[in-house]
């Protein structure tokens, strides 16, 4: 019943290559602040630098966020740390199942036709194995409805296919357009959607946002309508990662190397470690720095100390994006071994935005030719790509730029380049706020 409603919204929406309309509630008229919902699961996290650098955009186009987050113990932390949340109002869902209950009754209560309506359209379109679990979903979009029925806002932008499925049809009920963001699929450690899920958001979304096309392939393979697309890659705030002087001025014998991301043998950090193996071999001093936590850590510190690796190789854990910042600025090299996806339900990135993030730096990125990482670099003109687990390619890498600087200084000034033009968050926020504009103009925005 609420799929016929949003599927005008959805026919608005055009091909890539064109613009796209959003269907939104009331024209506010041009230069209004605007308030959305931000469905962020984990927010605030360590893991997601970038929601920062999203949210300070919004705000500097008039666009008012409202976060919507699973996080209840993070964010009680940050509230009482005064730490990097920044004054953003953030609201807590799913903290307990006794309390979504509780917010499902109430809700439900205030509005019970609504709630029949979203109860019944839960139950026709949900793949539940029980009782339990359909019980589970309604008082979930109830939930979800109640926020947006207190809150009234003008849009939701989800960055969580999770949490979007609870608001799929209270979003239809009330015509508030639904956005999603696919940041691609999670690692194995992590708890995977159920397919029915992610279905049911990318057919009820009003338009998908993916950062490269090779998320949208992935995105298509999971059932989402390829008209419903629309690339905008995940941008840097440059004003953050001004390039070192790591290769102008080298100060030190060692090369100094970095690898970032969650301690997941997804991301190859082992990888990186048969580099350092491997230059010690050849004579050519090198230190790695690991900056990541997770479930492979003490498998990584074996391995460290098994191959005497102790005074060359540092696990720094996870660490806040202005210790990253530094890091790539002192670090000649970035290692991202990241595997490759075999399958669309598979993890692997779909951009690797430490790439940009490191091209900004001085820092020369060296990644494993996977997913959507060499949409982003042109290899030996602004970085290297190499054959996934090849990782003696890197080695022979390191080696040449290592003995002649030269080159080092001119691919560091082209990645510059590149980052400046193409990810800039500045500009990427206002294609983002074009986007989410309030706009009911019959033209859509050209983004």
């Amino acid at each position: 019943m609420f799929r016929e409603q949003r599927k005008t919204a959805s026919g608005n929406a055009k091909p890539a290559q064109e613009g796209v309309k959003v269907r939104t509630k009331a024209n506010k008229g041009e230069g209004a602040v605007t308030t959305w919902l931000v469905l962020a699961a984990q927010y605030p996290s360590l893991n997601q630098p970038w929601l920062e650098t999203y949210l300070t955009n919004l705000r500097k186009h008039r666009v008012q966020p409202i976060i919507v987050s699973c996080n209840e113990r993070g964010v009680a932390l940050e509230v009482e740390g005064n730490g990097f949340m920044n004054g953003n109002r953030v609201l807590v869902v799913q903290a307990s199942r006794l309390r979504t209950i509780v917010a499902a009754v109430r809700t439900a209560a205030k509005s019970w036709e609504q709630s029949v309506r979203i109860t019944r359209a839960v139950a026709e379109t949900t793949n539940v194995r029980s009782l339990r679990e359909l019980f589970g979903s309604v008082c979930r979009s109830l939930e979800a409805f109640g926020v947006l029925g207190e809150n009234s806002p003008d849009g939701v932008h989800a960055h969580s296919l999770a949490l979007a499925a609870s608001f799929v049809y209270p979003a239809g009920a009330l015509g508030v357009p639904l956005v999603v963001t696919y940041h691609g699929q999670e690692p194995r450690d992590v708890p995977q959607i159920p397919r029915y899920l992610v279905e049911l958001v990318f057919n009820n979304a009003d338009i998908v946002l993916v950062n490269t096309h090779y998320a949208a392939k992935q995105a298509h393979a999971l059932g989402c309508p390829m008209d419903k697309t629309r690339i905008i890659p995940q941008g840097i705030p440059l004003n953050n990662f001004g390039p070192g002087n790591q290769w102008r001025n080298r100060v030190h014998q060692q090369v100094q190397l970095l690898s970032v991301g969650r301690l997941v043998r997804e991301k190859g950090h082992h990888h990186a470690l048969s580099v350092v193996t491997e230059l010690r071999r050849r004579g050519v001093l090198a230190h790695l720095t690991i900056i990541g936590d997770g479930p492979e850590r003490s498998a990584l510190s074996a391995a460290i100390l098994e191959n005497g690796l102790d005074a060359c190789v540092t696990l720094l854990g996870a660490q806040e994006s202005k210790v990253v910042q530094r890091m790539l600025q002192q670090a000649e090299f970035l290692l991202l071994f990241s595997s490759g996806a075999r399958h669309p339900t598979e993890w692997t990135e779909t951009q690797g935005v430490v790439v940009q993030e490191a091209q900004a730096s001085g820092c020369i990125p060296i990644a494993y030719a996977v997913g959507g990482v060499p949409e982003g670099i042109a290899s030996g003109i602004d970085g290297y790509l190499v054959d996934e687990g090849d990782w003696m390619q890197a080695v022979e890498i390191v080696c040449r730029l290592n003995s002649s600087p030269e080159i080092a200084v001119e691919i560091v000034d082209r990645a510059s380049q590149t980052v400046a033009e193409r990810y800039d968050a500045e500009k990427i926020g206002d294609k983002m706020a074009t986007l989410l504009s309030l706009s009911t103009d019959s033209s859509p925005p050209d983004l």
